[in-house]
């Protein structure tokens, strides 16, 4: 029957009966085949959809004794005209307080653009564009979204020196202050004068409580020097000190408290403490007793709350990492998140019996 296939359009009458599509491939051959019989004419950006889709099948195909190389030089009935960019291409532009795109239809920009972290981008149904409020920081979302799905992007003046000034800083790595080592010497680059005037009184090294009082402060200890700190033995522990929300398995928190003595922890502060956790991490408590660390628990309160202004490195001790935080307090050197990543061990009723 395939060898009977003469031209394009009776190609896509063959493929729609006999071949398994998918949804939108049998949508767009749908509407091409409509589109050749009604206009006379397909367009080049058609046709080139048409081939991608011919390679698509091209095991089912092959079943049936038939080359995707022969396929597409089938020739059509239909005059072939070249596609006209307004349909073909990405257009990304400024309506005074607006940030506008428009674009021929691609499943995977739709996806793109919707499952992005920060969605900003609403679909006007009527224009049929994307909007949103103007910001640079939209228009590189938007500018890089569109490169990645699209041949090509066209954007409006104003759009594109906008773009040209962003594309000077594509090769910074770091935006938030951060310490690191250049030429031997340590600095705290990405960082603002209010920073700066916080730690000026501390001198810069490697010493694990330098790194966990530039933590506190919100500098982030670069992942080069801390391989460079850090051993196979030591690198939880510059890892712990190196973050003001360390994260360690609930089962292991009590290897944390040698690790609060060298850093100078004066008190702990239990936070999301139900019964169950204190009693499964009982060790943990004890631990911290026997070093003479006290304990206050944020939810069960027993005693009067130290007052801040007599602590010099509090810590707060999460148990759950869903929390209010309000009764938590806002002066601590760090805040450590216990989790249970270990599986659930789940047994079928009848095993069980």
């Amino acid at each position: 029957m395939l060898k009977e296939v003469k031209t394009s359009e009776q190609l896509i009458y063959f493929m729609r009966h006999n071949i398994r599509l998918s949804r939108y491939d049998s949508k767009f051959l749908d509407n091409l085949e409509v589109f050749a019989s009604e206009k006379n004419t397909v367009t080049t950006n058609q046709v080139g959809l048409f081939h991608r889709i011919i390679a698509k099948y091209e095991r089912q195909f092959a079943k049936l004794e038939a080359y995707v190389s022969v396929l597409v030089e089938l020739p059509w009935v239909a005059k072939v005209i070249p596609s006209v960019s307004a349909y073909t291409d990405a257009f990304i532009s400024i309506d005074e307080d607006q940030l506008v795109f428009k674009g021929p239809y691609n499943k995977a920009f739709i996806s793109a653009i919707r499952n992005d972290d920060i969605n900003r981008f609403e679909w006007d149904k009527e224009k049929r564009q994307y909007t949103s409020t103007f910001s640079t920081y939209n228009l590189k979302i938007l500018f890089d979204l569109a490169c990645k799905h699209y041949q090509t992007v066209n954007a409006c003046e104003i759009s594109t020196e906008l773009i040209n000034q962003l594309s000077i800083y594509e090769h910074i790595k770091y935006w938030s202050p951060t310490l690191v080592r250049v030429n031997g010497n340590l600095y705290i680059i990405g960082a603002n004068q209010y920073v700066m005037d916080a730690v000026k009184e501390i001198e810069l090294n490697t010493e694990l409580t330098t790194l966990s009082n530039l933590a506190r402060y919100g500098i982030t200890i670069s992942d080069e020097l801390i391989l460079e700190i850090a051993t196979e033995d030591t690198v939880e522990k510059v890892n712990f000190a190196a973050s003001f929300n360390p994260v360690l398995e609930l089962n292991t928190s009590e290897m944390m408290v040698p690790w609060l003595l060298e850093l100078g922890c004066d008190h702990v502060y239990l936070s999301a403490s139900s019964k169950m956790a204190r009693f499964t991490h009982e060790n943990l408590l004890n631990a911290l007793k026997e070093v003479k660390i006290p304990v206050y628990d944020l939810d069960n309160p027993i005693k009067k709350q130290p007052s801040n202004n007599n602590l010099n490195y509090p810590f707060v001790i999460r148990f759950r990492t869903t929390v209010s935080q309000s009764n938590e307090p806002n002066k601590v050197a760090k805040i450590v998140q216990l989790v249970n990543s270990q599986p659930v061990d789940l047994k079928l009723k009848n095993e069980a019996m």
